[in-house]
């Protein structure tokens, strides 16, 4: 059982078709530091915050419409839906209600630089005409990269080191492999919810963008 404070929170979504007949991708997020410290300091400051807060009603509470006051969660997404500039979503919630799902798989990480991971996140959201690219800057990669910046890599074994690194397309289900081998080396929890697709479902519901994903895949 890990000690010591938790480190970040991540969040994975495999591919899945929702109670609407639509296929998603899959997704990775996470949150820097203490989940339910920040989501209980913002309660705090506001009860009208929803259940996913961070931020929520605090960015008009205070007369700062379009200033949050909580930047740890990082989740890159792209502005128009695609290639091209980037919007990262704010908090959990928002996530939830893009990908019409609660997260199928949570880890809590420890043993991580929090400092280091959000100067990282920072550098990277606040660099000017941030770009999403489904290939080689997208969900995954951004976590795997702030990841790799708290140093998540030397809490394996070292022949278990390079199986992780960040090469070719990163995707939620590696990140959800460096999180397993982080819970292997004692330095992650794992929580499943009840709506966690099977591996066979989640193959196929893969299988079922495979028309729209292999054109994008032949730009590499």
């Amino acid at each position: 059982m890990p000690s010591g404070p938790v480190s970040a929170r991540l969040f994975i979504w495999y591919p899945n078709e929702d109670p609407n007949g639509d296929t998603h991708i899959g997704h990775a997020s996470l949150y820097l530091g203490n989940y339910e410290v920040g989501k209980n300091f913002e309660i705090s400051l506001d009860p009208r915050s929803p259940e996913y807060v961070m931020p929520s009603a605090l960015e008009t509470a205070f007369g700062a419409s379009g200033v949050h006051y909580n930047q740890n969660y990082v989740s890159w997404w792209p502005e128009d839906g695609s290639f091209g500039r980037a919007e990262p979503k704010l908090g959990l919630y928002q996530d939830v209600a893009a990908e019409r799902s609660e997260p199928h798989v949570v880890y809590d990480l420890y043993g991580l630089s929090v400092e280091k991971m959000r100067l990282r996140w920072k550098e990277i959201r606040d660099k000017p005409k941030a770009n999403y690219n489904f290939l080689r800057k997208n969900c995954a990669d951004v976590v795997h990269r702030v990841l790799t910046s708290g140093g998540v890599l030397g809490r394996l074994p070292l022949l278990q080191r390079g199986l992780h690194v960040n090469t070719g397309i990163m995707t939620p289900k590696r990140v959800a492999s460096l999180a397993d081998a982080l819970r292997n080396a004692g330095w992650a929890i794992k929580t499943k919810a009840g709506n966690c697709p099977t591996k066979a479902s989640s193959q196929r519901d893969a299988g079922a963008l495979g028309p729209i994903l292999m054109p994008l895949l032949r730009l590499r």
